[in-house]
């Protein structure tokens, strides 16, 4: 519930939500498939690990944000990061806007970002602006290096205040084994 002035843009879903699956893969944009998108068609858009999958209202934007297992598993490239794992915006609200409430909530659902913070990867032949992670330097990111095969790669600042989770909405009924967790403590202190 959103308790304060803040418009919130972003609902929390999950891997398997039907909106988020169909813009990803640009069905119900009339595009193509986000150039993350390995093999449009099937069912799943996230990788192996943990992912927290956000969604607009209109859906007509998708983040997903990824880390590894925690204690079960490393990233390829032993960077010690959560990662912003695809971002797709077809909507009206600002790209800069949407990433940083993002990161906020990404913080408020999983705590503090590792060492290595938040980051994303950009193919600059994939993007529609000359200006490859524009939208993501306009939410306060800084270009940090790159990888192996040469995707700039850019880093959110870090947070001060992280919200309280609960200032965003559910998507409908999704949120699956996270949304169980997170409200668990919640029944619990309702019927003591």
């Amino acid at each position: 519930m959103n308790t304060n002035c803040v418009k919130r843009h972003w609902l929390i879903t999950d891997k398997g939500d039907p909106a988020a699956l169909a813009l990803v893969d640009g069905v119900s944009v009339g595009k193509a498939p986000h150039y993350s998108r390995q093999q449009p068609g099937t069912r799943s858009f996230t990788r192996n690990g943990q992912n927290l999958v956000f969604i607009t209202a209109d859906a007509l934007a998708c983040w997903v944000t990824f880390r590894p297992t925690p204690g079960k598993a490393v990233r390829p490239d032993g960077r010690d990061v959560w990662e912003c794992a695809l971002f797709r915006n077809e909507g009206p609200h600002l790209s800069s806007a949407l990433i940083r409430e993002a990161v906020a909530l990404t913080c408020a659902l999983w705590g503090t970002p590792p060492p290595g913070g938040i980051v994303t990867f950009v193919r600059p032949d994939k993007v529609d602006s000359g200006l490859p992670g524009y939208c993501y330097r306009r939410a306060g990111w800084r270009r940090k290096g790159a990888s192996k095969d040469g995707k700039p790669m850019f880093r959110a600042p870090r947070i001060g205040v992280v919200p309280d989770w609960r200032e965003w909405a559910w998507s409908g009924d999704r949120g699956g084994k996270l949304r169980r967790a997170l409200e668990q403590p919640l029944l619990l202190e309702a019927h003591p």
